[in-house]
Formats: C-alpha cells, structure tokens, sequence
C-alpha cells in the first residue's frame, strides 16, 4: 500500500471501558461502532496502562525508569501493530484512545511512548457546580432541580417553563424562561452552533425513546447509532467532556451563550437525575 492510500485510510480508535465495551472507529466516512477486540489484544492493551502506570512512579531511580519507559515504549509499538491488524491502518499521532474506568493513555504508530490520559478528563459538574461558578443562575439551578423532583416530563421543563414554573409554584424570570425554551425540543433549527444543536438533540431523542438514559454521555456514538442518529466527532467529544476524540488539548471551555450553558446542563443530567414513570416515560 503506497503512502497516500495509507493517509486515505488513516483512522482513530477508542476504546471504551478498557476495551470491554467496544470502541469507536473514526475515519473520513463517519464515526463507527466496533465490538471487543480479541481478548490477546486488550490484554497486551492493559498491559501497556499498567507500565505506564509504573514509569509514573515517582520513587523509580533513574536507570530503573528509563529501562521501564524503554520497555514501555516497545509493548506499545507491538500492541498498535496488533490492533492496526484487526481494524486497519490508524492515523500517525494519537490514533489511540485507551480509556479505562479511572485512567487511560493515547498513543500513535510514530514509535513514541503512549502518555497518560486522566480519564474522565473533564467532569460533568452538578448544578450547584454550574451556579457556584456563575456560569447558571441559581434561579435556574433552583428551578431544574424542582422540576426534577417533581417529576416533570423533560420536554415540557423546555417546551413551556412558565407553565412548569407556574404548576411547582416557582417563580421564573421571562429571561430565563427564554434561555430554557432555546433549547426545546421545537427550537432545534433556531441554535446556530451546529455542536450543540447536535447535543440537544441527541438528548431529546434519548428522553423520548427512554432506553438509553443510563449511558448516552457515556457511549455516545453507540447510542445515537441505535437512535438512526448522526453525531459529529465534535458532538461526540463535547458530550464525553474531553478533547481525546479531536486531539485538541483538554480544558474546560468558556460559558458564552445560554445555549451553551444550557447544553452544559443537559450534559449534567445522569441516570440519578432521571425519574421513569410506570409508562416509561423518562421525566427529568
């Protein structure tokens, strides 16, 4: 295969879970879903986070780390080749996301070592989080968690929050009625940040179909793949909370717009936040 056709069908994987759960195959024709890879595979793949954990131990001398990242470096070159057998060439430079439950590392087929990748990188804050560091108003963190105590169905707490407001007895500025509506199941087309229109929506689908409540922010791609969804691997990466997908650095972005304050907060609804009903129906 000559070198253009090898940049053709450069590709990114990650693995999901220590590769448990599957991963995602990204390449110029979309973002894919991949069972486990053959069990010799993840276990050469745990090895390789288990040396790296080791050379990060601050009592090694000298000599003993650089033997250890020596080492390091060759297991990760022999574990890409294998993983590059399985699923095809992968891009150069941090062609491999490795995630774990706590940790992980990313590497690429260039021979340099894999670094470490703290994982989750990036939290979903809470909502006292979001209000605490003035990127939402404590009227609105107050309302949400009403309305999640209440029960409330999801789309109503967007489609109309003076009536939410006015059925919990609860008093809510028209500003942020109108912040709240801007990302309501029918005001998809008016959000200009193609991202996070991506992001609401992939969450109303969720909410209206039910069954993925429990794992949209943690297996994006897979669930909006079940959903007849497409998600960008911009969408994908604001949803996990790091940059790991787009090899961007990782940071937690600046507040700018309602709109993203709001898809912040979407992002902030885990299975605790959730109430199903006897019909199923996922309320917020």
């Amino acid at each position: 295969m000559n070198t253009a056709n090898m940049e053709e069908q450069s590709a990114r994987l990650i693995l999901l879970d220590g590769g448990d759960a599957g991963g995602l195959y990204l390449d110029a024709t979309g973002v894919h879903t991949l069972p486990p890879l053959a069990p010799a595979i993840l276990a050469q793949l745990r090895g390789v986070a288990n040396l790296l954990r080791s050379a990060q131990d601050e009592a090694l001398d000298e000599h003993m780390g650089q033997e250890l990242n020596a080492l390091l470096t060759r297991v990760s070159n022999l574990a890409i080749e294998r993983v590059e057998a399985a699923v095809g060439p992968l891009a150069g430079e941090d062609a491999l996301v490795y995630l774990e439950y706590d940790d992980g590392f990313i590497c690429g087929s260039t021979g340099a070592p894999p670094r470490p990748l703290p994982w989750p990188t990036v939290g979903s804050p809470s909502l006292p989080d979001l209000s605490q560091h003035n990127q939402l108003t404590a009227e609105v963190s107050n309302f949400l968690g009403a309305a999640s105590a209440a029960g409330v169905a999801t789309a109503d707490v967007f489609e109309d929050p003076n009536a939410t407001a006015e059925k919990l007895g609860f008093r809510l500025s028209e500003h942020a009625a109108a912040s709240l509506r801007q990302v309501a199941p029918s005001q998809l087309e008016s959000i200009t940040d193609p991202v996070s229109r991506e992001v609401v929506e992939l969450y109303h689908k969720v909410a209206a179909d039910g069954r993925f409540i429990d794992r949209w922010t943690a297996q994006p791609a897979a669930v909006a793949e079940s959903l007849g969804a497409k998600l960008s691997v911009d969408a994908i990466d604001r949803i996990l909370g790091s940059a790991a997908i787009t090899g961007g650095p990782v940071s937690t972005p600046e507040v700018v717009t309602d709109v993203v304050i709001i898809v912040g907060v979407l992002l902030t609804l885990r299975p605790g936040g959730i109430i199903e009903d006897r019909s199923g129906q996922p309320k917020f």
